[in-house]
């Protein structure tokens, strides 16, 4: 499982990633806002994730060239903000690999099912009563 777990990381695309952290924004943006309608006199405290959006790097691109950065240990955020980067990261990696274990499982059922030869079914005897 853990050779399969790793093997699936090298497969992972920037694309597929991408689709994946826009999903994770996107969730997260509507949960707030299904909150605050809920709740409209409710104030948030402050997170790293809105010091993140206010310089503008809550977006799939950035989200991953900073990725990038801090594998390198070159990022200039604070650790807070890297720790939301590297869930953000981590969440759609886990979401791609599950994806792509799916398919997989899914192409293998195809393909045993296409393999099988189709049963054979009895005929019902008609018997007068």
């Amino acid at each position: 499982m853990a050779m399969e777990k790793a093997k699936a990381n090298r497969d992972i695309t920037n694309g597929e990633m991408r689709e994946q952290i826009t999903k994770h924004l996107k969730r997260r943006e509507q949960n707030r806002k299904e909150f605050l309608a809920k709740h409209p006199d409710a104030v948030f405290k402050r997170t790293p994730y809105d010091s993140i959006a206010e310089k503008g790097m809550l977006n799939a691109d950035s989200i991953l060239a900073e990725y990038n950065l801090i594998k390198e240990k070159k990022s200039k955020l604070s650790s807070a903000e890297r720790y939301v980067i590297m869930e953000i990261i981590s969440m759609a990696i886990q979401n791609v690999i599950i994806k792509q274990m799916k398919a997989k499982r899914k192409a293998k059922k195809e393909l045993a099912d296409a393999e099988k030869p189709k049963k054979r079914t009895r005929k019902k005897s008609s018997k007068a009563l």
